[in-house]
């Protein structure tokens, strides 16, 4: 190398400069392992649940974290530290309703529309790190049809009502009219005496 340089060795400064280079060259997004995470339920609808799940994890995994939006410090949701023993830290992006358990799957409750975004997981190992991201779109029920009637519980409802209702007025019209008859009285017999002379 030094008969390409003109047998002059590098310099220091460009030894330095190739250093900090490959730094920051190795330490970035493109030397992660990838890890692929599931949603369950797939289409997590508003007011349920959903648990984003990464299907794989790096050995000796030193932390868990889960990012919302970017993956910069504020977009941080919590981190799951694992050493020297296993604790969880709620971050910026934690709104209470976000679970992190041991095999760093995510779970989010009371989900609302605001909740749709690309989640991105990044598990840190001495052995490599893993990173994996995920959008999730939270849908909308649709609101209920007019005109398609009630449903099943509800017609069972409205019918086990009104029966009820039917038996409470026959037992008040039976009641009404027992109360309401006229009492009959036994006479004794009329005994009339006729003469005959």
């Amino acid at each position: 190398m030094a008969a390409l340089l003109g047998n002059k060795g590098p310099s220091p400064s460009t030894l330095l400069a190739a250093f900090v280079l490959s730094v920051c060259f190795f330490s970035t997004e493109a030397f992660y392992k990838r890890t692929n995470i599931t949603v369950d339920p797939p289409n997590p609808m508003e007011g349920g649940s959903v648990r984003l799940i990464p299907l794989t994890s790096p050995r000796d995994m030193v932390t868990c974290r889960w990012f919302r939006g970017g993956t910069d410090r504020n977009s941080t949701i919590v981190v799951f530290f694992f050493y020297p023993r296993p604790v969880s830290r709620n971050r910026t992006s934690y709104t209470g309703r976000e679970t992190l358990n041991a095999n760093c799957t995510l779970e989010i409750t009371d989900l609302n529309v605001n909740d749709t975004a690309n989640y991105t997981i990044l598990q840190e190992s001495p052995f490599g790190s893993r990173l994996g991201t995920v959008e999730l779109v939270i849908s909308v029920p649709p609101p209920p049809q007019p005109g398609r009637g009630f449903s099943r519980s509800t017609m069972a409802g409205i019918i086990l009502g009104c029966l009820g209702a039917l038996v409470i007025l026959g037992v008040v019209v039976l009641i009404v009219k027992r109360s309401s008859r006229p009492a009959i009285r036994t006479l004794a017999p009329v005994v009339t005496s006729s003469s005959t002379t």
